[in-house]
């Protein structure tokens, strides 16, 4: 007996982000097309090269022109990403995410004196390296009031927004068909 075709239910968007949802989908459907091309292009890899990378850069800049609309509806309804900052629409990660910030030391002898007076042997080690400098890595990972009792402060920290696909390579691998295009143009 053959067995049916399970149906996948296709979660509808909590309310208020429909739009941004229409939006995941076309970005979602464009950077479909880009993986159906770049399939083609592995298929066919020597003798179609040259017919399907102009169709590739369309599609690439379909992609790109999602993409940019996604921003922009991201950064006009910043609101609806208060709680969770981020979402899942059409397979698509949206929403925000907080930037690594930069680290500002006025006074970096200062700052070395006060690790020594101030923190533990071992958060000592991790922070000072043999020279007598400050591992910043190491500074960034201490809570904002160890931070502050050794005169460090961080700064710039803003929010930026996510637009993520799970991690399967494809901007990379298209991106390597355009430069091995545009090198086989050169040597022609």
């Amino acid at each position: 007996m053959k067995e049916k075709p399970k149906k996948t239910k296709t979660k509808k968007p909590p309310e208020g982000f429909e739009a941004l949802a229409d939006l995941c989908r076309l970005y979602q459907s464009a950077r479909a097309d880009v993986a159906e091309r770049v399939r083609l292009l592995k298929q066919r890899r020597i003798r179609y090269t040259r017919r399907l990378i102009p169709g590739l850069r369309s599609r690439i800049a379909a992609q790109a022109l999602a993409r940019t609309e996604i921003r922009e509806h991201l950064l006009a309804n910043r609101e609806q990403f208060r709680r969770p900052r981020t979402r899942v629409l059409a397979g698509v990660r949206v929403g925000w995410r907080k930037r690594p910030g930069r680290l500002v030391i006025p006074d970096s002898k200062r700052t070395v004196e006060l690790i020594r007076e101030r923190l533990s042997e071992d958060q000592q080690d991790a922070l000072l390296t043999v020279r007598t400098t400050i591992s910043k890595p190491a500074l960034k990972r201490l809570s904002a009031a160890d931070m502050a009792a050794i005169g460090v402060s961080l700064v710039a920290v803003a929010d930026e927004p996510a637009i993520t696909m799970p991690g399967d390579g494809l901007d990379k691998e298209a991106s390597a068909y355009l430069a091995d295009h545009e090198e086989e143009e050169v040597k022609a």
